[in-house]
């Protein structure tokens, strides 16, 4: 079985962004999150939420890590140590 082409409010909430539908509401009002209507209905195309989803990615720099901070900071310590 395919997955459906549109999504509710509810169905995006759950699958995609893990929040309540108010927040998806919020999300389409404040974020431009695209929305199709359907009658009374209220629905977002999984293309579109794939689209707008990589659009708001952000990259994020690599972190470096705890054991290396950790590390560097010991070496500085030990240097300055030395020189004194």
């Amino acid at each position: 079985m395919t997955a459906p082409v549109t999504l509710t409010l509810a169905e995006f909430g759950d699958e995609y962004a893990r929040c309540s539908v108010r927040t998806v509401r919020r999300i389409v009002r404040r974020d431009g999150l695209p929305i199709h209507r359907d009658g009374n209905r209220v629905l977002i195309r999984r293309d579109d939420a794939d689209a707008w989803l990589e659009s708001k990615r952000i990259e994020q720099p690599p972190q470096p890590s705890p054991l290396k901070e950790l590390v560097r900071k010991a070496v500085e310590r030990a240097r300055e140590r030395r020189e004194t």
